[in-house]
């Protein structure tokens, strides 16, 4: 049987392997051309579709919106495919036609009429003031040339500094004539009431797993391990993104490794750091979390399965601990700290303790 600290060194070169040879791939092939968004490419949130298309139609759209929900969950990607909607010369049941020339603007980032504000991703810890006045309210001082209004997105909204919810507050009171403002925000806990009160809130929900499912399917996932990678996700199709096959074959092993005595406890959070994605949008914080529920639930399914077969007490009590980890990190625990308690307490020399009452989530 491998060790603990060989199978890490295992999966650690796995992942930078297929990192080498996905940047390979993109050198030969070259970049893709840009592509429109349209509502067809937005998983589930169909409600959201219907209410803005009747909205559009009626010329009844609300000056700011507030789209809300779990990271990964779509709002960046409705947010994108709503602005090329609103934009696009030739609109079709499922939005953007994504061949006029407005599409093919908003495509290549170049609209003259829509500005994307993702400070985070461009390396900023938030929206600055600066950034609220310089690309934000610039904007709003300008009429619409082309699109029939001028739309500003603002990503992770939530992590506007004050100063910047501040100068924002004018626009929102009273907007500029043919204008709209969308803010995506994971919750509404950073957020002044001020600014709250003046914008309509959209809540956006995880997708049924079966739907996520059979995308990942049609992406090429066999229909077990997409199931299975759903299940995880949670309904989140950013975070089913983030796990590929290997990924989750490897969840499995790292589970099987502690619960068996094969990988050393102190390895865990070392194995979380190693699974979470280093290129993804999510923020570090986030993946580890991620990388977190997914051990937690490979664990969890494997003790089931072991109590299920022998009646033992000791994998039900071991269970019973990864339920306690599963409502830590549901309360935002640190996911090193968590996953490293919980390895020591399911190693089979170390006897787990009984805990009444918890629940893993679904």
């Amino acid at each position: 049987m491998p060790s603990g600290r060989r199978l890490f060194q295992r999966l650690k070169s796995s992942f930078l392997s297929n990192m080498a040879a996905d940047r390979a791939s993109r050198e030969r092939t070259g970049p893709e051309k840009a592509q429109v968004v349209t509502f067809a490419d937005v998983l589930g949130h169909d409600r959201w579709k219907q209410y803005f298309e009747e909205s559009i139609a009626a010329r009844k759209l609300a000056h700011a919106y507030l789209l809300m929900g779990a990271p990964g969950v779509g709002k960046w990607h409705f947010a994108r495919a709503l602005a090329a909607r609103i934009a696009c010369g030739a609109p079709t049941a499922d939005g953007a036609c994504g061949r006029c020339p407005a599409c093919h603007q908003v495509a290549a980032g170049t609209h003259p009429d829509i500005t994307f504000v993702d400070a985070v991703a461009e390396g900023e810890r938030g929206v600055s003031v600066e950034t609220a006045r310089d690309r934000v309210l610039a904007a709003f001082r300008l009429k619409p040339s082309l699109a029939p209004l001028r739309i500003v997105v603002i990503n992770d909204a939530d992590r506007m500094e004050v100063g910047a919810q501040n100068a924002l507050l004018k626009t929102l009171e009273e907007p500029p004539p043919r204008s709209l403002l969308i803010l995506i925000a994971r919750d509404a806990a950073s957020l002044l009431d001020t600014v709250l009160s003046r914008c309509f809130l959209l809540r956006f929900a995880p997708v049924p797993t079966e739907a996520l499912a059979a995308l990942l399917v049609r992406r090429g996932l066999p229909a077990h391990d997409a199931a299975r990678l759903a299940a995880l996700a949670e309904g989140v199709p950013g975070r089913a993104m983030e796990w590929s096959e290997d990924r989750v074959g490897a969840v499995d092993g790292m589970a099987r490794g502690l619960l068996l005595g094969e990988m050393a406890p102190a390895l865990a959070s070392q194995q979380v750091a190693a699974l979470a994605d280093e290129q993804s949008e999510s923020s570090a914080f986030e993946r580890r979390r991620q990388a977190s529920w997914a051990l937690l639930a490979a664990m969890a399914k494997e003790l089931r399965e072991r109590a299920a077969a022998s009646d033992s007490m000791a994998d039900a009590r071991r269970l019973e601990r990864v339920v306690l980890a599963a409502s830590e990190l549901a309360a935002s625990a640190t996911p090193e700290l968590v996953v490293d308690r919980l390895a020591w307490a399911v190693a089979p020399t170390i006897p787990a303790s009984s805990i009444k009452g918890a629940r893993l989530p679904h």
